[in-house]
This record gives C-alpha cells, sequence and structure tokens, in this order.
C-alpha cells in the first residue's frame, strides 16, 4: 500500500512538471522516479525478510496456540461429560444418603481449610502485634518496671556466665582429682608388693631349676659326644692294628715300625689323658667356686629372710605402738574437755 501511494504521489508530480517542461523533462523526472521506487521496492524486500522470521514463528505460535485450545476443548468436553455421567449416576446411586454425608464432608472439609488460613493469618498477624510490642518493652528505657526488668535480665545472664565458669573450674578439679587418684593407684601396697616379690621368687625359682636342668643335659649330651667319640677312636685304632700286625710281624722292619707305632699311639693317648685331667681340675676348681658362691648366697638370704622378718615385726610393733598413742592421745582429751565442766559445777 504504500508503494502505490508513493507511486500516485510522484505519477501527479510528473503530470505537474509535464505541464511544462517537455519531455526531456518527463524522462528525468520518470527516471527519478523509478530510481526512488526501486529503492524503496528493495527497502521493502529486505523489510519482508526480515519480518519473515517473526511471521513464521508467530504462525507456529498461533498453530501451537490452536492445538492446545482444541486440547483444552477437548478436555472440557470430556469433563462436561464426566460431569453428566457423575450427575446420572448420583440420581440413580441405591445410597443416597451416603453420598449426601460425603458431599456435607467434603463442604466441612473446604470450610476448615478456610477456618485453617483465616487462623494462620490472624496468628501470624499477632505474631507481628507481639513481637513489636516485645521490641517497645526492650527499648523502653523510660518505663522504671521496664528498666528494672532489664536490669534483672542482665544481672541473671552475669550470674550464668559465673556458674557456667565455676562449672568449667570445678570440671577441671575433678578432672585433676580423677587423674591423682589413679596415680596413686596406681601404687601398689605393702601387700602387693609382698605378693609380687614372693611371685617373683617363684618366677625366678623355676627360671632357675629350669636353667640348672638345660644345662645338665647340655653337659651330659657333651660328655657323652665326647666318650662316643673316644670309642669311636679306640674301634679305628684297633681296626688299623689288627689290619697292620700281621703284615708288619713278618719282617725285622716291620716289628720296628710297630713297635713305634705302638710308642706314638701311647704318647698321644697320654696326651689326651693329661688333657682330660686338666679340664677335670679345672671343672673341680669351678664347681668349688660355685660351691662357696653357693654358701655365701644362702648365707646372704637367710640374712635377708631374717632381717625382713624383723623388719615385719618393727612395723607390727610400730602400728601397736602408734595405736596405743593415738588411744593415749583421745583419752587425754577427753580428760582435758571434761575438767572445765567439774570447774563449772
Amino acid at each position: 500500500k504504500e508503494a502505490i501511494k508513493d507511486y500516485e504521489e510522484s505519477s501527479k508530480a510528473t503530470e505537474n512538471i509535464g505541464g511544462g517542461g517537455g519531455k526531456r523533462g518527463l524522462a528525468q523526472q520518470f527516471m527519478r522516479i523509478e530510481a526512488a521506487l526501486e529503492k524503496k521496492l528493495t527497502q521493502l524486500k529486505q523489510h519482508v525478510q526480515s519480518i519473515k522470521g517473526d511471521y513464521t514463528a508467530a504462525k507456529e505460535s498461533l498453530l501451537s496456540a490452536k492445538t492446545a485450545k482444541t486440547e483444552q476443548i477437548e478436555k472440557k468436553e470430556k469433563i462436561v461429560e464426566r460431569l453428566q455421567e457423575l450427575d446420572v449416576k448420583e440420581k440413580n446411586v441405591e445410597n443416597t444418603q451416603l453420598l449426601t454425608q460425603l458431599k456435607s464432608l467434603v463442604a466441612l472439609n473446604e470450610m476448615l481449610k478456610r477456618q485453617e488460613g483465616g487462623f494462620k493469618e490472624r496468628c501470624i498477624a499477632q505474631r507481628k502485634e507481639l513481637e513489636e510490642k516485645l521490641k517497645q518493652l526492650k527499648s523502653g528505657e523510660n518505663d522504671d518496671q521496664t528498666r528494672r526488668m532489664l536490669e534483672i535480665e542482665r544481672l541473671y545472664d552475669s550470674d550464668l556466665s559465673k556458674y557456667n565458669k565455676l562449672r568449667g573450674l570445678l570440671a577441671k578439679k575433678n578432672l585433676q582429682i580423677a587423674r591423682v587418684t589413679r596415680s596413686i593407684d596406681s601404687i601398689p601396697t605393702r601387700a602387693e608388693l609382698l605378693q609380687y616379690q614372693r611371685r617373683f621368687v617363684e618366677l625366678y625359682e623355676l627360671v632357675s631349676g629350669k636353667l640348672v636342668e638345660t644345662r645338665k643335659y647340655f653337659e651330659l649330651y657333651n660328655m657323652l659326644e665326647e666318650k662316643h667319640r673316644y670309642m669311636v677312636n679306640e674301634v679305628e685304632l684297633l681296626n688299623s692294628i689288627s689290619k697292620s700286625v700281621p703284615k708288619l710281624m713278618s719282617s725285622a722292619s716291620g716289628q720296628a715300625d710297630l713297635g713305634k707305632n705302638f710308642n706314638s699311639i701311647i704318647q698321644g693317648m697320654r696326651t689326651s689323658e693329661d688333657q682330660v685331667n686338666k679340664r677335670c681340675e679345672l671343672e673341680k676348681n669351678k664347681c668349688g667356686v660355685l660351691s662357696d658362691r653357693h654358701k655365701k648366697m644362702l648365707m646372704k638370704q637367710r640374712k635377708y629372710f631374717q632381717a625382713v622378718k624383723e623388719f615385719q615385726e618393727e612395723c607390727h610393733k610400730n602400728e601397736r605402738l602408734q595405736a596405743a598413742v593415738d588411744a593415749h592421745e583421745e583419752e587425754e582429751t577427753d580428760d582435758g574437755e571434761g575438767v572445765p565442766e567439774e570447774d563449772a559445777e
């Protein structure tokens, strides 16, 4: 429409101009009008291209809206049909009393929901009002009663903080007392120490007896091993003698060699005997030294047991004397308290 209006205006202008300008002026004017129209047409095409997307989107939204409207209409029709069916069933139902009661209960439920909403609104309003009153009371510095209440609350808070601090200190002190009590309980008494001593002595005696038994077994094994070695050497010596004597006795040089061999064998046996005798003497000396040490240790043990027995007797004696002293002091205090009464009488 805008292009048609522009064309009509331009044609009217050309007619007005053409009345006195001639053909040349008309041609120029026509060319200008044509260029303007082409420019306008290009602009219109661009505008059409720009609004084409909006037009397509609007068209699609219109189609979707129509579809949604159709669906809503169909749902509405279904709901109306369902309501009509329910009305028909309601008329034909046998338990009309129950249906009426159900309707009244539904109405009562709706009424209670409305009352609940109203009650909540009233509660919120009352809460706001009470909060405002509380703020006014807290900020009411000109009211004597309010100032007195604030002072009481301040004193209560300070006393409560002091109470909490004292509770913390008491808890720390209780922990220290419990720690000290545990450390005291961990210290054994005299009876426990004596029991521990007896148990350690029994354990020492058991271990010592086991050690002595083990040493005896080792010594017996070493002795039997050495005896076995000597017997094996003796058997080998006798076998070699029994094999070599018949051969060596057949000649004089063999007899001389046999005598030398016997002499060397006898010398070796004497050397072994001397070594065994030396070892025996060393073992006898060690046994004597250990026997002396054992006698000394037994003597020390007797003295120790005698000292422990005397110490226990002295401890019991000290306890008896301490009890007697305490009883005597109590009697003296009782006598001292009774003297003023007699003087008063």
